[in-house]
């Protein structure tokens, strides 16, 4: 478990600049800020992306690769070395259900309420039927991960040992 923003999503991602260090990222909006598996907060960029509307879900298999391994990456570089199973299961399981249930939910309601519908229009500045298509492909890609997560749960190496994050020696 790690302390997580809860909502990493491209929209909460600031770039700030200093002429000291260089840009700086600042994430905003704290509110859902709390502890979470390892893994699941680097599928709120990736879900994020496609949930806000500012990233073609055509590139998304590309972009959760890219996200993940950073991730990865970033964990060894703070010394940790989490099982690399249980972190992409915690990281595909995420897809499925903290964003791809809620964005179902989101564009059914978009289907039903006509306010809903027109907020939506007005914020991401293109025609409904523009965005229920992407939002369709997102949610095709965010599905394809519940289905990986489920293959690695099938396989049972994701429950093999007490889930323990080592250091490196």
């Amino acid at each position: 478990m790690a302390f997580t923003h809860g909502d990493a999503h491209p929209m909460n991602l600031l770039q700030e600049p200093s002429p000291e260090v260089g840009p700086q990222a600042v994430l905003v909006d704290w509110g859902s800020a709390g502890l979470a598996p390892l893994g699941v907060e680097a599928q709120a960029l990736v879900a994020g992306a496609l949930a806000t509307f500012t990233f073609d879900p055509g590139d998304a298999r590309a972009l959760d690769r890219s996200v993940f391994e950073a991730y990865r990456e970033g964990l060894g570089e703070a010394g940790l070395a989490p099982d690399p199973v249980r972190l992409r299961l915690a990281h595909a399981a995420a897809a499925c259900l903290l964003w791809a249930l809620p964005l179902a939910g989101r564009a059914l309601r978009a289907a039903v309420d006509a306010g809903f519908r027109e907020a939506i229009v007005l914020r991401a500045g293109r025609p409904y039927e523009a965005l229920l298509a992407q939002r369709a492909a997102s949610l095709a890609f965010l599905m394809e991960l519940a289905q990986e997560a489920s293959g690695l749960m099938a396989d049972g190496r994701a429950g093999r040992g007490r889930g323990r994050v080592t250091r490196p020696v």
